[in-house]
Protein backbone atom coordinates (compact mmCIF):
# COMPACT_ATOMS: atom_id res chain seq x y z
CA UNK A 1 0.00 0.00 0.00
CA UNK A 2 2.62 2.23 0.99
CA UNK A 3 4.56 1.41 -2.33
CA UNK A 4 1.50 2.12 -4.47
CA UNK A 5 0.85 5.66 -2.53
CA UNK A 6 4.66 6.58 -3.25
CA UNK A 7 4.29 5.63 -6.80
CA UNK A 8 1.32 7.69 -7.46
CA UNK A 9 2.42 11.00 -5.92
CA UNK A 10 5.76 10.63 -8.00
CA UNK A 11 3.79 10.15 -11.22
CA UNK A 12 1.98 12.88 -10.16
CA UNK A 13 4.66 15.17 -9.70
CA UNK A 14 6.12 14.40 -12.82
CA UNK A 15 2.36 15.11 -14.63
CA UNK A 16 2.69 18.59 -13.69
CA UNK A 17 5.77 19.68 -15.29
CA UNK A 18 5.81 21.96 -17.95
CA UNK A 19 7.93 20.97 -21.02
CA UNK A 20 7.85 23.77 -23.16
CA UNK A 21 5.07 26.76 -23.53
CA UNK A 22 3.52 27.87 -26.76
CA UNK A 23 4.25 31.07 -28.21
CA UNK A 24 1.74 31.58 -30.77
CA UNK A 25 -0.31 29.76 -33.64
CA UNK A 26 0.24 30.88 -37.06
CA UNK A 27 -1.61 29.11 -40.09
CA UNK A 28 -2.23 26.27 -37.60
CA UNK A 29 2.03 25.65 -37.27
CA UNK A 30 2.82 25.76 -33.26
CA UNK A 31 5.63 28.13 -32.49
CA UNK A 32 6.94 27.27 -29.22
CA UNK A 33 9.27 29.52 -26.41
CA UNK A 34 12.24 26.81 -27.26
CA UNK A 35 12.01 27.30 -31.32
CA UNK A 36 11.96 31.76 -30.54
CA UNK A 37 15.11 31.34 -28.28
CA UNK A 38 16.77 29.22 -30.73
CA UNK A 39 16.05 31.40 -33.28
CA UNK A 40 17.42 34.04 -31.20
CA UNK A 41 20.60 31.55 -30.33
CA UNK A 42 21.47 30.90 -34.37
CA UNK A 43 21.67 34.58 -34.36
CA UNK A 44 23.72 35.51 -31.81
CA UNK A 45 25.53 32.46 -33.20
CA UNK A 46 26.28 34.05 -35.92
CA UNK A 47 26.75 37.48 -35.17
CA UNK A 48 29.70 35.81 -32.41
CA UNK A 49 27.20 37.47 -29.93
CA UNK A 50 25.93 36.25 -26.46
CA UNK A 51 22.14 35.27 -26.73
CA UNK A 52 21.53 36.83 -23.29
CA UNK A 53 23.44 40.12 -24.84
CA UNK A 54 20.31 40.39 -27.30
CA UNK A 55 17.47 43.39 -26.51
CA UNK A 56 14.01 42.77 -25.82
CA UNK A 57 13.76 44.39 -29.56
CA UNK A 58 16.00 41.89 -31.50
CA UNK A 59 14.75 39.04 -29.35
CA UNK A 60 10.75 40.43 -31.01
CA UNK A 61 12.39 40.47 -34.49
CA UNK A 62 13.59 37.17 -34.33
CA UNK A 63 9.74 36.09 -33.20
CA UNK A 64 8.49 38.29 -36.19
CA UNK A 65 11.15 36.20 -38.00
CA UNK A 66 10.03 33.03 -37.12
CA UNK A 67 5.87 33.77 -37.81
CA UNK A 68 7.18 35.06 -41.17
CA UNK A 69 8.35 32.04 -42.04
CA UNK A 70 5.08 30.26 -41.10
CA UNK A 71 3.19 27.90 -43.72
CA UNK A 72 1.21 30.69 -45.51
CA UNK A 73 -2.32 29.70 -45.76
CA UNK A 74 -3.96 28.72 -48.74
CA UNK A 75 -4.55 32.33 -50.63
CA UNK A 76 -0.66 32.80 -49.83
CA UNK A 77 -1.43 35.23 -46.80
CA UNK A 78 -0.14 34.29 -43.76
CA UNK A 79 -2.46 34.75 -40.57
CA UNK A 80 -1.38 35.12 -37.06
CA UNK A 81 -3.04 34.28 -34.31
CA UNK A 82 -1.31 35.46 -31.67
CA UNK A 83 -1.98 35.16 -28.02
CA UNK A 84 -2.22 38.90 -27.33
CA UNK A 85 -1.45 39.16 -23.29
CA UNK A 86 0.38 35.92 -23.38
CA UNK A 87 2.57 37.59 -26.28
CA UNK A 88 2.83 41.02 -24.26
CA UNK A 89 4.26 39.14 -21.34
CA UNK A 90 6.44 37.04 -23.10
CA UNK A 91 7.77 40.26 -24.50
CA UNK A 92 8.01 41.96 -21.33
CA UNK A 93 9.57 38.92 -19.56
CA UNK A 94 12.67 38.50 -22.42
CA UNK A 95 12.68 42.37 -22.32
CA UNK A 96 13.54 41.71 -18.28
CA UNK A 97 15.71 38.24 -18.75
CA UNK A 98 18.02 40.64 -21.72
CA UNK A 99 18.73 43.46 -19.06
Amino acid sequence: MVTALSMALALSSVAGQIVDRVVTSVNGHVILQSDWEQEVAIEAFSNARDPDSFTSAEGNAALNRLIDRAPPTRDGAPLCNVMGSRKSRLRKAWATRSS
